[in-house]
Order: structure tokens, then C-alpha cells, then sequence
């Protein structure tokens, strides 16, 4: 056996210390920079979904989103209300969807590839529109790609991932549209002999832990509808009833082109508004994925994921949230990945026997991943946030409250008929104690009144009154919260 130095064993051994280290800056910085401004703020779906987590025995009652719901209310409780500790769990499931997506993307495309495509999805804005949004969305992906893995580690037979598989399962029943998920998958490994024998072939152990999770989970979402009907609409995506043919045609195309392009009618709170235009980029590649996946449907885990993004393009047009426009975001990064591979692949058949022209060749790749990166950068970070649309969809109303209720040592009185504001505020401690009414009271001395958005309008300063707005400096926004206090 031919021995090695210790330069060679070093480089053998980290040949890829420095393309993980790159793709964890590029996760990490996408995924946190500016967290706490772009939107710009807060939408008011993230304030009402925090405003539930603070209290953690009405968030288990409504059970929607259960990994979300419990790093939010754990969150919240240690770090108190923020937008960093409103927004970090969301954050912290997309970054881990993302890790975990590249141990299933490394098996099935190799290293670099996977690479490439883990560094392109961590830029995209179609992707960072969910992650970085308080809401939840962003756990159906999360779920999706632990069935995969559990899958794939089924087919390698490691038996105990029957458990995770199950535990992915039961979860995705409690994710808005997660229950038409579970049903193409559980449908997806029952037809296939090769699962099914795995299966079968788990020890007596595995087997029991695995019933016993599903039968909870059945149990547990059984008791809970009896109670929450409402729950139930919104697990299915029919909350707001169900879509004429002509709206569903809508939301399909919308919903679709999330990751595409955009079209003018989508959703601000989850994408430019207004707009159309496609992203070329991820068409071209996801067009050549599932003609990769399509060619080699031979290997049913390549079947499953094409059944799965069609069936989730279609159950997409049931509504036109966050939540649907969330559903291709899997699927599509492995499509994009696939077709990076297959690009490359065909590419480098093109200069077999010069490695210099390979090298070459490799150099308008890199430019345009480089501009599509850019490109994504304008469209989430710029060209979003800028928009009318999405000004009027965010506001800076608790960071502006909180900022105030932070600095004065007075009596304050809150006035405001925002029952979400009025939970979030309690919930954090402050150098005043807050007091809470829906009318205007005569101030008292040492005392100053925070009048809400809806006691604004035509206010004016009064003898002995001052009157003074909170303004978010990072925003052109008119005023929107007005202190009086005695002069």
C-alpha cells in the first residue's frame, strides 16, 4: 500500500473545510442580516401568531405548527418580546432544513453539487420570504425533508428511522396542509416493495415505538378537532372556504410561481407585489431536474418526489397564503439541484480529456449562479421592502411601543383597542407598568398616554398638553403612535 504524506492526508481529509465554512457564512448571513428590519417590521399574521406563543397553554389548544410553536414560546419566555426572539425559531428550522436537505442532496448528487445547490437555495428570495417570516411556513419543509431522510435511511437499513418517519408523519398532520402530504407519502412507501420490506423488517422495537407515535398523534389531533373545527379548516387550507374554479385557477399559477417568478396578484406579505417577472435561472434548472427525475423513475424515490411536487402544485390552489405559497419549496430545491447535475454532468462530457478546459468551462457557471445570487439579493433585500404593498402589510408599531414603554420612568397609559399589542406588551417586562384602556382620559401629573394608530387622526397638542409621534427611523412611514404628557 502506497503510503501518504501529511500534507496529502490533510488535504484529503479537509478538501472541504473551506466550501462548508463558506456555505455556513452564507446560511448564517442571508438568513440573519437585517432580521429585525426587513419586512420592513412586522405583519400582522406574525404579531398575532406571537401573541398566542406567549401564553404556552393556549398554544398547545391550537397545536398548529408544533416545532414552531414551542421554540417560539421558549423564546419568548428567556429573550422576552423582540423581533429577533419573534423571528429566530423561524430562522432556526429554515437553517436546519437547509443542513439536513444537504445530507440527502450530498447522497444523491455528490458533494459539490450539493454544495452549489446549498449555497444557491440559502440566497434565493423565494426561499428567505418563508424562513425569515415568523409564521411557520417554513416547517412544512422541515418535515418533508425528515420524511425523505427517514426514507432514505430506511433503504439503507437503519431500521430506528422508522421512528422518525412516523414522528415526520404525525407532526405534518399539524401543519396547514400537511395532512395531503402525509397521504401521498404513506401512499408513495406502501406501493413500493422495497419499503414496504423494509418496513417489515424492522426489530419488534422500532415497530412498537413507531404505532404508539402514530396512534398519539391520531389520537391527539381526534381530540383536538372535536374542539377546534376551525383548526381542521386550517390544516386543509380551507379556512376561507373553498375556491371558486376560477379563483383556485388563480392560486395555482400564483402559488405555482413562487419560486419561478412572480406574478402581480401574489402575496405581499410573501413576495414582490405587483410585478412580473421570471426567474429564468430556477425555470431552466428545475425544467432539466425533472427531466433527470422523470428519466430515472426506475428508482422510486425519484418517483416520489415528481408524484409529491405535482400533487403539491395542485393542492397549492386551495388558497393564496404564505402557507400555500410554501409548499413547492422542497421539491423545487431538489429540482434545481438535480438540474445543476445534470447540467455539469453534460457539460463536462463536452471537454473530456483537457482538464484546463474543463476549468475554463466552469467560469460563465460561476458567473451565473454569482448574478442570479445578486439578483435575489435586489429583488428580497431592495427592491421588497420598497414597495407600497409591503409598507402598508409591516409596521414598526411594537418596536416603536416597546422602545417607549423601555425609556420612560412615568405612569404610562396605553391606548389601543389591539388586543394583540395589549398580549405582547404584558407578556414583556418594562421601566413602567403599562395600563391598558380603549378611550382618552384626562392625563395626570407624572403620567403619559401612548395613543394607538386609531386615535391619531386630527389629534392636535392642547394647553398643557405636548403631543409628540413615534417615527421609526427606518421608515418614511407617517406617524403612527402619539405620547401626550403634561407640559
Amino acid at each position: 500500500m502506497k503510503s501518504k504524506t501529511l500534507r496529502q492526508l490533510l488535504l484529503y481529509n479537509y478538501r472541504y473545510i473551506f466550501a462548508y465554512a463558506f456555505i455556513f457564512f452564507f446560511v448564517g448571513f442571508f438568513l440573519l442580516w437585517r432580521i429585525g428590519t426587513v419586512g420592513p417590521g412586522l405583519s400582522q399574521a406574525e404579531l398575532d401568531v406571537a401573541a398566542v406563543h406567549t401564553n404556552a397553554r393556549e398554544a398547545l389548544a391550537t397545536p398548529i405548527y408544533p416545532l414552531f410553536a414551542k421554540l417560539q414560546v421558549f423564546s419568548l419566555k428567556i429573550f422576552g418580546v423582540s423581533t429577533y426572539s419573534i423571528r429566530i425559531p423561524s430562522v432556526l428550522i429554515g437553517a436546519t432544513t437547509i443542513l439536513l436537505l444537504y445530507q440527502i442532496l450530498k447522497k444523491w448528487f455528490g458533494k459539490p453539487t450539493a454544495l452549489i445547490g446549498v449555497a444557491f437555495v440559502a440566497t434565493a428570495d423565494w426561499f428567505l420570504f418563508v424562513a425569515r417570516q415568523a409564521t411557520g411556513a417554513i416547517e412544512f419543509s422541515f418535515w418533508i425533508v425528515v420524511a425523505l431522510y427517514s426514507i432514505t435511511k430506511l433503504l439503507e437499513r437503519r431500521s430506528m428511522w422508522a421512528i422518525g418517519l412516523a414522528a415526520s408523519f404525525v407532526a405534518l398532520m399539524f401543519v396547514p396542509f400537511g395532512p395531503y402530504a402525509v397521504a401521498i407519502l404513506m401512499i408513495s412507501v406502501t406501493s413500493s416493495r422495497v419499503l414496504r420490506e423494509r418496513l417489515l423488517a424492522i426489530s419488534t422495537l422500532d415497530k412498537t415505538l413507531t404505532v404508539l407515535i402514530v396512534l398519539a398523534g391520531i389520537g391527539f389531533i381526534a381530540y383536538t378537532a372535536m374542539s377546534n373545527n376551525l383548526m381542521i379548516a386550517k390544516l386543509l387550507g380551507v379556512e376561507a372556504g373553498i375556491p371558486t374554479p376560477i379563483e383556485y385557477a388563480k392560486n395555482v399559477i400564483t402559488n405555482g410561481a413562487a419560486i419561478v417568478g412572480t406574478v402581480p396578484a401574489t402575496n405581499p406579505a410573501n413576495g414582490v407585489s405587483g410585478l412580473f417577472f421570471v426567474r429564468f435561472f430556477e425555470l431552466s434548472f428545475i425544467i432539466f431536474g425533472l427531466f433527470m427525475f422523470w428519466k430515472t423513475r426506475i428508482n422510486k424515490l425519484n418517483l416520489v418526489i415528481v408524484i409529491l411536487a405535482a400533487a403539491l402544485f395542485f393542492i397549492g390552489g386551495l388558497n393564496r397564503t404564505a402557507d400555500a405559497a410554501a409548499l413547492l419549496i422542497v421539491p423545487g430545491i431538489i429540482f434545481i439541484t438535480a438540474g445543476m447535475r445534470y447540467f455539469i454532468h453534460r457539460w463536462q462530457k463536452t471537454f473530456p480529456k483537457n482538464p484546463y478546459a474543463r476549468m475554463i468551462a466552469f467560469i460563465p457557471v460561476v458567473i451565473l449562479l454569482v448574478l442570479t445570487t445578486l439578483q435575489h439579493q435586489q429583488t428580497y433585500f431592495v427592491l421588497w421592502p420598497r414597495q407600497t404593498a409591503t409598507a402598508s402589510a409591516y409596521t414598526y408599531d411594537l418596536q416603536l411601543l416597546e422602545g417607549e414603554l423601555a425609556t420612560t420612568s412615568k405612569s404610562c397609559t396605553i391606548v389601543t383597542r389591539d388586543q394583540t399589542i395589549r398580549t405582547l406588551v404584558l407578556a414583556d417586562e418594562h421601566s413602567c407598568d403599562p395600563k391598558f384602556t380603549d378611550t382618552i382620559t384626562a392625563i395626570k401629573k407624572d403620567e403619559i398616554q401612548i395613543l394607538g394608530p386609531e386615535f391619531t387622526v386630527n389629534l392636535k397638542p392642547t394647553d398643557n398638553v405636548l403631543v409628540r409621534g413615534l417615527v421609526s427611523s427606518k421608515t418614511d412611514d407617517s406617524t403612527r403612535w402619539v405620547v401626550r404628557e403634561r407640559s
